[in-house]
C-alpha cells in the first residue's frame, strides 16, 4: 500500500533502475507454470508502474521538447528516451498460454509503445540511417498485420528491397553490439549493476574544463549507440509482434466459435 508514496519520492535514476530490475525479473527463466506466470505478471505490472512514473516525471521536468534538436538535449537526459522501448519489452514478457486475450492486449500496447519510441527518435534524428530507411515500411506493414489484413503484405513494397534492408539492419546491429560491449552492458554503463547508482548521470558537474567535456562526449556516444541499437530492435519487435497478433486473433476467433485451439 505504501508503494505509490515510494514511487512519488523516487528520483528518475531510481525509477529507471527499478524498472530495469523488474524487466530482468520478468525475463528470468524457469519452466512454465501458474506460479511462474504469476511472478512474471507481477514483475511486469511493477515495472510498468515505475516506468510510467518516470515518464510522467520527464514531462513534469520538460526534459524533451518538440521545438529542440537532439544536440539541445542534455546527455544525462538522453537515456530516458528509452522509456517507451523498455515498457514495450516488459509488455512482451507477458506470458502466453491459454489466456490469448491477455497476451493480445499486451502486444497491442507494446506496438503503441514501440511506435512512440521510434517516432521520437526519428524526430531527433537518432534512429540511425539503417533504422530510418527501414522504419516507415516496417511500421506500415506491421500496422497492417496488427489489424489482421490478409498476409500482412502492403501493396507496393518490393520484397527484394525489404530483404536487403533487413540484412543491412542485421549487419548494423552486429556492429553496434560490438561497440556497446566495449562499453559494458546497459546496467553497467548506466551504473545500475548490482544496485549501484547511476554513476555517469551523477557525474554531472563533478569534473571541470576539458575533462568534463571529454566525459560528456564519451557518455553521449554510449547512449547514442544504445538508442540506435534499440531502434533496430524495435523494428524487429514490431514485425514479430504483428505476426503473433495475427495468430492470437485467429486463436481467439476459434475460441469464440467453440473450436479447440493450441496454446499460443
Amino acid at each position: 500500500m505504501g508503494e505509490p508514496a515510494e514511487l512519488e519520492g523516487a528520483s528518475l535514476p531510481t525509477l529507471l533502475a527499478s524498472g530495469l530490475a523488474c524487466l530482468r525479473e520478468a525475463r528470468s527463466g524457469g519452466p512454465p507454470s501458474p506460479e511462474r506466470a504469476a511472478k512474471t505478471l507481477s514483475a511486469v505490472a511493477r515495472g510498468l508502474e515505475r516506468l510510467r512514473e518516470a515518464r510522467l516525471r520527464t514531462q513534469t521536468l520538460a526534459l524533451f521538447s518538440r521545438n529542440e534538436e537532439a544536440g539541445d538535449v542534455a546527455t544525462s537526459n538522453l537515456v530516458y528516451l528509452l522509456l517507451p522501448f523498455l515498457s514495450a519489452q516488459l509488455l512482451a514478457a507477458v506470458p502466453a498460454g491459454s489466456d490469448h486475450g491477455r497476451r493480445l492486449q499486451a502486444l497491442r500496447q507494446a506496438q503503441t509503445e514501440l511506435g512512440a519510441f521510434l517516432e521520437r527518435l526519428n524526430e531527433y534524428g537518432l534512429a540511425g540511417p539503417v533504422a530510418s530507411e527501414r522504419g516507415e515500411e516496417s511500421w506500415e506493414e506491421s500496422s497492417s498485420r496488427s489489424r489482421g489484413s490478409g498476409s500482412g503484405m502492403v501493396d507496393g513494397l518490393d520484397p527484394a528491397k525489404k530483404r536487403a534492408r533487413k540484412l543491412a539492419a542485421h549487419a548494423r546491429r552486429r556492429t553496434l553490439r560490438c561497440d556497446m560491449e566495449a562499453h559494458g552492458t546497459l546496467e553497467q554503463w548506466l551504473g545500475l549493476a548490482d544496485g549501484a547508482g547511476m554513476t555517469w548521470l551523477g557525474r554531472a558537474g563533478a569534473a571541470a574544463g576539458n575533462e568534463a567535456e571529454d566525459e560528456d562526449e564519451r557518455d553521449r556516444e554510449r547512449i547514442l549507440l544504445r538508442l540506435e541499437w534499440a531502434a533496430l530492435e524495435a523494428l524487429d519487435a514490431l514485425d514479430g509482434n504483428a505476426q503473433e497478433l495475427q495468430i492470437l486473433t485467429h486463436a481467439l476467433k476459434m475460441q469464440e466459435d467453440g473450436r479447440p485451439t493450441q496454446d499460443a
